[in-house]
């Protein structure tokens, strides 16, 4: 299991205007790389509504460096966030393990009406720094092979208050899945045909649409994107309800844990 949060949320994330947010976390693979089978969120109670589609990724850092602006698609599924009475995780199988190597990145992408009290949960005791980033785009124009367009960000750069990981967590091959089931498990809603899709073919599709500003990170602050055609917001921090059920995995967090 892949995961730096210790499974207790704390404070919540949230985008105020109309648009497509996206909230990722890197991650290290073993020496021989890892198959990553499922991506794991904790969502908040009634936070967001049922049927909100959703799509989850897996992204390699070819360099190795854990800064996503020259992230490489490897694998998406995409889902619906199911009604969730109780503050809880949830899980988001690809059918087709996606292979990774050295550094890599998980991630969430949903389009937000403004109006919801908290997307992404935060472990704000977990001790990291710079592994958990977020974006923006215009609503509807998210698209996941060229996330270095839309100048992802650390969390860290928004201020004192914003800090720690995601409740964000992957589960590859060498993990045994007994007692790891949530109280939500989410059927595959589509896939794209590009499961398992070389590097090389990757950049040669990539190159035709993307590099408008990859590599070049966007200046977010608490009160909105300062640069860009992102539209402008307010990122907020918000209390967080008590948390029920049993996470993926137990154990402890606070390390890139792989049993």
């Amino acid at each position: 299991m892949h995961m730096l949060d210790d499974g207790a949320p704390n404070r919540g994330l949230t985008w105020s205007q109309p648009a497509d947010f996206v909230w990722l976390q890197s991650f290290e693979a073993s020496a021989t790389g890892d198959s990553i089978l499922q991506v794991s969120l904790m969502f908040q109670a009634g936070a967001i509504p049922a049927d909100t589609k959703i799509r989850l990724c897996v992204w390699e850092d070819p360099n190795n460096d854990l800064l996503p602006q020259d992230a490489h698609l490897v694998a998406q599924v995409s889902g619906v966030v199911p009604s969730v009475p109780v503050t809880t995780w949830v899980n988001y199988d690809f059918e087709v393990p996606a292979r990774v190597q050295g550094a890599f990145f998980l991630g969430a992408q949903l389009e937000t009406s403004g109006a919801w009290p908290v997307l992404a949960l935060l472990d704000t005791d977990a001790p990291h720094i710079g592994r958990a980033w977020f974006a923006a785009a215009t609503a509807t124009h998210f698209d996941p092979e060229c996330l270095g367009d839309y100048g992802p960000a650390t969390i860290e750069t928004l201020g004192a208050d914003y800090r720690g990981v995601f409740l964000l967590r992957g589960l590859s091959y060498g993990v045994s899945q007994t007692h790891q089931r949530p109280l939500f498990r989410v059927p595959l809603v589509a896939e794209t045909s590009s499961m398992r899709r070389s590097l090389l073919g990757h950049n040669a599709d990539a190159a035709h649409h993307c590099g408008r500003s990859r590599g070049v990170s966007r200046i977010y602050t608490p009160s909105g994107d300062d640069q860009g055609a992102c539209p402008g917001g307010d990122l907020k921090l918000g209390p967080t309800e008590g948390v029920r059920g049993s996470p993926p995995t137990g154990g402890q967090g606070g390390v890139d844990r792989r049993t």
